[in-house]
């Protein structure tokens, strides 16, 4: 298994700002599972998922408007985070 290099990361989110939902795509990641985590303004944790396939689906659900950070890793590697706007 080979290093992570988060240099060579991509990671597209769209639509940004959702109004149902959006959808996170990781590029450049090695194959295995990858962990996203979404934190309030406040930094609490609000959602977590995994995915094996390098896309995550994020329903509005229980979010309520506002602007949302998140967090994708792998192995206990962070591989980068941005700005969720939620409509």
């Amino acid at each position: 298994m080979g290093d992570i290099n988060a240099d060579h990361v991509t990671i597209q989110l769209y639509p940004n700002p959702f109004k149902s939902f959006t959808a996170i795509k990781v590029e450049g990641a090695l194959n295995g599972t990858l962990e996203l985590n979404v934190f309030d303004m406040t930094g609490r944790r609000i959602a977590g998922k995994t995915t094996d396939n390098n896309t995550f689906s994020i329903e509005r659900g229980q979010i309520q408007s506002g602007v949302y950070f998140y967090e994708i890793s792998q192995n206990g590697k962070k591989l980068g985070n941005g700005m969720l706007i939620a409509e």
